[in-house]
């Protein structure tokens, strides 16, 4: 694949896409065709904005500042990829639905939006000129390797905060699990990966009642030696049975039959779950993901 234009993406530098941001830079070193920089280092006034031959991928997050640097009149085309929760907006948590109602009207503004599952596609598609479902990408220099060998000193382990559903679920598993759950918070890169395979399990628990995976958490877990288990999601590329360990959606009223299940997935082939999603997913580099985006870009109009 050698594109015809130069793709230069804008992530967010906060921790939790730093990951990211790394590894698209990492990837310049090997494509000659594309890019990364941190969005405080880019401007509206960038002379690279009035080149036809850029396509600018900005990685929207959070707030709509990000969107100070797009000018009014651009040559360059632009993408977004939006890494925030997508469906329904009754099944997302406020802060999900806020966030979502404040992009959604702008979605038409890009020649392409990007999102990490078909079910995002499909939702989204109303609201853009162009939408496809595309992986962020693994990379093993930054997210790790599993470590097969390592001891299982926890049965579960949980990265990330205690929003949402995760009160009520946190609590359960804990006093379930006790010094057999382990539970971590703004640990990224290896050091994640090293806490993951100490675990049988690294268990998945949305915010809220939205469709879709986090589009990022797939490839941290395939960096360690645990299986991933998580509530009915949309997981694509992976898939339930063969790359992750599937539950039903945990209800508030029955927690304690949703733990017992966590409790019976221990009873799986969690090695050989592991190993399968490592091998076959591992596939998915950011190469890979950048493809996706040039082939729907190539027969892209500039604005």
């Amino acid at each position: 694949m050698v594109p015809s234009r130069y793709y230069i993406n804008i992530l967010h530098p906060y921790m939790v896409f730093f990951e990211n941001l790394i590894s698209y830079a990492q990837a310049s070193y090997a494509y000659n065709w594309m890019t990364a920089f941190p969005w405080t280092h880019w401007s509206s006034d960038r002379p690279e904005w009035q080149d036809p031959n850029n396509v600018i991928i900005i990685w929207l997050w959070g707030s709509p500042v990000m969107l100070d640097v797009v000018p009014e009149k651009r040559k360059a085309t632009l993408v977004i990829w939006y890494i925030e929760s997508v469906g329904p907006l009754e099944g997302l948590c406020s802060d999900q639905k806020a966030t979502l109602t404040r992009f959604l009207d702008y979605f038409k503004v890009p020649e392409l939006v990007v999102v990490g599952f078909p079910s995002s596609e499909a939702f989204l598609r109303p609201y853009c000129r162009k939408v496809i479902h595309a992986p962020t990408g693994y990379n093993s220099f930054i997210m790790g390797t599993p470590d097969w060998e390592a001891p299982k000193d926890y049965d579960v382990g949980f990265c990330g905060l205690v929003t949402g559903r995760r009160e009520w679920i946190m609590p359960a598993l804990q006093k379930r699990f006790g010094k057999k759950f382990l539970h971590i918070l703004n640990t990224f890169g290896q050091d994640r990966k090293r806490f993951y395979d100490r675990c049988r399990i690294n268990l998945y628990i949305a915010h809220s009642m939205e469709p879709c995976y986090a589009p990022m958490r797939i490839w941290q877990s395939i960096a360690s030696s645990s299986a991933l288990v998580t509530e009915k999601r949309d997981v694509w590329p992976a898939v339930a049975g063969r790359h992750y360990v599937e539950l039903p959606e945990a209800q508030e009223a029955h927690v304690d039959e949703f733990i017992d299940q966590v409790e019976q997935t221990l009873q799986f082939p969690l090695e050989s779950i592991a190993r399968r999603a490592h091998e076959e997913l591992s596939q998915y580099t950011v190469g890979r993901s950048m493809e996706y985006i040039v082939a729907a870009v190539e027969g892209t109009e500039t604005a």
